[in-house]
């Protein structure tokens, strides 16, 4: 199977588009929401029963990370983890205004921040109610822990910089390491772009996050 990841606001979505044109791949996009961040192995069981049960070959989301050392020592050892990673600012603004008045980066009781409780729960939360310093964090831990395990199962985890999706090269190096045989090469997939601002909103999120 073949789990796509990348912290999100990365291009999953489009990375979830090309691995579904392949022949005999069935790909889908955070199929049903997420799973817990800290690891449980009943819902990743779960989760990949019934990707199994709907004839998925795999899933992109953000959340497998803490899932990938026991996919592959208890679950499938061919599993195939590909991982985007985008330009940190561009990632780290683009979070901080989809997320609106969302934070699930911390633990807090709902008066500062919107709770939703199905998506918090993915991702892992840190000691700061600073929403912008709480995404910085995630980043950096997602690819230290990322690029950690690329290394010690480089057959199975690889990071790619979002960018390869732009290219012949990168798509078919994407492809090639998910073991995709005939791949078709696609590079204008792109998907799940924020609308552009206006001037002042643009101007007024520069002054938020310029601390």
């Amino acid at each position: 199977m073949i789990f796509g990841i990348g912290t999100g606001r990365c291009g999953t979505q489009s990375l979830s588009n090309l691995l579904d044109q392949q022949k005999g791949h069935h790909l889908t996009h955070e199929y049903e929401g997420p799973i817990p961040w800290e690891l449980n192995p009943v819902a990743i069981k779960a989760h990949i029963q019934k990707l199994e049960a709907n004839n998925f070959t795999g899933d992109i989301g953000f959340y497998f990370l803490p899932y990938i050392e026991y996919i592959l020592t208890e679950i499938d050892s061919n599993a195939k983890f590909p991982c985007l990673q985008r330009d940190k600012e561009q990632t780290v603004n683009s979070y901080f205004v989809k997320s609106g008045n969302r934070n699930p980066w911390s633990i807090h009781d709902g008066s500062k921040y919107s709770i939703d409780a199905k998506w918090d729960l993915g991702y892992p939360k840190y000691d700061t109610d600073d929403k912008l310093e709480g995404i910085n964090m995630y980043y950096d831990e997602y690819y230290k822990t990322a690029n950690e395990l690329s290394i010690k199962f480089p057959n199975n985890v690889r990071v790619f910089p979002t960018d390869d999706l732009n290219t012949d090269e990168g798509v078919r190096n994407i492809l090639q390491f998910c073991g995709i045989e005939n791949p078709i090469v696609e590079t204008k997939i792109a998907s799940n772009k924020l609308i552009k601002k206006p001037w002042y909103q643009r101007v007024f999120h520069k002054l938020l996050t310029s601390k």
